[in-house]
């Protein structure tokens, strides 16, 4: 478990003093893939980069099981270090070593004997699927087998928290899928706890149980994947989460003039439900449908729904009444306020 608490981190520049991170608390269990989203300049870089130290914070607290890494010296700090592994956008290997022999660096470190090291690539490289790799320098590697030896290196050191920093943000696509599969497959057989740093929506929705928002310098929404994606509090997160196709519907609706427009978003089974037409029949309100979809969050369902409703003023509140007892999420969407 990794327990952040109250951590404040500073930077002195020309125009004084800049709070990169201001009064972070996180919880982050064992195993979990957590993720950290933010814009670029949010903090999220810095807030991992504290974790293992590689940027010393201002003040605060970070435990890992229970041990307060803020308190160690420096030989007890690599020690610790050499239990988080960490991963980059750039890859970051030694151009004139192979493979194996950039998978062997942090080993060779750390002072193991040259068969157990042997061992150890050899297994990694199996891990990662490169073992036919094993002797290629890093220019005859693509963008994704770079990423996967430097998965392979960040892990060899029997690491048990491996950081991501970006690491799929220069990958294409079907790169980065690929990536995700192999982080979720290393996450499931070896219990590794992993925290990934990105800007990029897609990666938390496709590996991470948990995810925070970070927006300048601090924490401003966190919680399971799912809730975050279906039912998001923070304007940032909305941002991040915002549908274009949705944001069409309302832009179309407001030309309509003074309307009452509700978002209602549909949770698992929910979401496969008559609902709408059994409202209608029960509250005898009209409904103009605007726009709406159905997403998946890792084998969990949720849909979005911009409904224009109208009737006898009675009317109405037996709908809305009628949407809450079926435990739906209702929004009312007016003026600026208005959010997908």
């Amino acid at each position: 478990m990794i327990e952040i608490k109250n951590l404040n981190k500073s930077f002195v520049d020309k125009s004084g003093t800049v709070e990169a991170l201001r009064d972070i608390n996180l919880t982050i269990e064992k195993g979990d893939i957590f993720g950290i989203i933010g814009l670029s300049g949010a903090g999220k870089s810095t807030l991992v980069r504290c974790i293992n130290r590689l940027e010393e914070p201002t003040s605060g607290s970070i435990l890992v099981e229970g041990q307060d890494i803020m308190k160690l010296r420096d030989e007890e700090m690599l020690k610790i270090r050499r239990r988080i592994g960490m991963i980059f956008q750039s890859f970051n290997l030694l151009s004139r070593r192979d493979c194996s022999k950039n998978i062997a660096f942090p080993l060779e470190i750390a002072d193991w004997n040259k068969k157990d090291i042997e061992n150890r690539v050899d297994e990694l490289l199996e891990l990662v699927g490169l073992q036919d790799k094993k002797y290629s320098y890093p220019s005859q590697l693509s963008g994704g087998q770079k990423q996967r030896v430097a998965i392979a290196r960040a892990l060899a050191a029997q690491s048990d928290i491996l950081l991501c920093d970006e690491a799929t943000s220069a990958l294409d696509p079907s790169t980065t899928k690929a990536i995700l599969s192999l982080l979720k497959e290393i996450n499931r057989s070896l219990g590794i706890t992993i925290i990934i740093i990105t800007h990029q929506m897609e990666v938390i929705k496709e590996v991470c149980n948990k995810v925070a928002v970070i927006s300048e310098g601090e924490i401003v929404e966190q919680g399971s994947t799912f809730e975050l994606f279906s039912k998001p509090i923070h304007s940032v997160t909305k941002r991040f989460l915002s549908d274009k196709s949705l944001e069409g519907a309302l832009d179309f609706a407001e030309c309509a003039g003074d309307t009452k427009l509700y978002k209602i978003t549909f949770l698992q089974d929910s979401a496969h439900q008559p609902v709408i037409s059994e409202m209608i029949k029960t509250t005898g309100v009209d409904v103009n449908i605007i726009a709406g979809h159905i997403s998946n969050v890792q084998g969990r369902s949720y849909g979005n729904l911009i409904i224009e409703l109208s009737g006898e003023g009675q009317s109405l509140e037996k709908a809305l009444e009628y949407l809450s007892q079926k435990k739906l999420y209702v929004e009312e969407l007016i003026g600026n306020e208005r959010a997908v």
